[in-house]
């Protein structure tokens, strides 16, 4: 994909913190550390889902100095809410505050601070994202403002956009896909000349959620996104 893409791309995306995962006597999936190095023990409910209060941050499992769970007067260990980290890596799922999507065969979660999973046999990406408190209508108007800019940069010879009403998992999307074919001279050595960039944009509870996958139009064909975004759960 053209750097100058990735550039302007990434300028869209929420940039946030990752955390990292270490051991201790719990499963390493269950154990996150935040920036300041502080340790956090995900509490799970009785079906091993992380979980989270009505607020959507997830709930951690309180230990006293020697490293023993405290537990209450019943013996019930007790937890207490934490600030739900951007991105997390739990029993094959890759998650976020807002949503799961389950890292499928064939596929590999590659984001660090987002949820990106990598087609491993095209080198295709799918992303998912959310903006909170934005409407949708505003963030297709944004879209499409950057495409109408990129038909002005000389880098690119040909820009074509079409719009679109779909239905994926029973909810409906707008789907905005872009095929850009790069200037012979801009071309790098290697590089496929027309690249697609393609969006999923719906609104629920008041944020608006944005799917986007990048491929070739030869392995568009042969990768279907949309099934993997029909698989999307959300919180």
């Amino acid at each position: 994909m053209n750097k100058k893409y990735w550039a302007i791309l990434a300028a869209l995306l929420i940039i946030v913190t990752s955390f990292a995962a270490c051991t201790k006597k719990y499963d390493e999936d269950r154990i996150i550390t935040d920036r300041e190095s502080n340790t956090h023990i995900l509490a799970t409910d009785e079906n091993g889902q992380t979980m989270q209060d009505e607020d959507g941050n997830i709930m951690e499992i309180i230990t006293d100095n020697k490293g023993k769970e405290v537990t209450d007067e019943d013996g019930k260990i007790v937890s207490q809410p934490v600030t739900y980290p951007d991105l997390l890596e739990v029993d094959g799922y890759a998650e976020t505050k807002w949503l799961k999507v389950k890292v499928e065969r064939g596929w590999e979660q590659s984001g660090k601070l987002n949820i990106q999973l990598k087609h491993t046999k095209t080198d295709s990406f799918l992303n998912f994202g959310v903006v909170e408190g934005e409407k949708q209508d505003d963030i297709i108007a944004q879209l499409n403002k950057m495409f109408d800019t990129f038909k002005k940069v000389d880098e690119y010879e040909k820009v074509d956009t079409t719009t679109e009403k779909v239905k994926i998992g029973g909810i409906e999307m707008t789907k905005i896909r872009t095929v850009l074919t790069i200037s012979e001279d801009a071309v790098v050595e290697g590089e496929n000349p027309t690249q697609v960039i393609c969006y999923y944009i719906h609104e629920k509870d008041g944020n608006t959620y944005r799917f986007e996958y990048s491929t070739t139009p030869t392995n568009e064909k042969n990768v279907n996104f949309e099934e993997i975004i029909s698989t999307v759960e959300y919180k």
